[in-house]
């Protein structure tokens, strides 16, 4: 994604909510000269993990160290099936 288009639009909200007094937009475009559109319009769930993880890397910073794995299901383990049906 090294050339993937992020911005943040934030527009003053018309009243305060519980969400605060700003509406904040992400935009993002993956493929070059493509114009950036709301993120949870184009990014599919792969997308999202991977945007994601890059934000958080940048808010940490060169100081900070993550433990995020490059894959979110690398770290997933399976669940054991619970029993149906009872012993006889």
């Amino acid at each position: 994604m090294d050339r993937t288009v992020f911005r943040v639009n934030v527009e003053p909200a018309i009243e305060w909510s519980e969400t605060g007094a700003d509406r904040v937009q992400f935009l993002v475009s993956a493929n070059v000269g493509e114009e950036p559109k709301p993120m949870e319009r184009i990014a599919s769930g792969g997308e999202l993990s991977r945007i994601a993880l890059a934000l958080k890397t940048c808010l940490i910073g060169p100081a900070g160290k993550t433990a995020a794995p490059p894959e979110p299901w690398s770290s997933m383990k399976s669940i054991p099936r619970r029993r149906t049906r009872a012993k006889e």
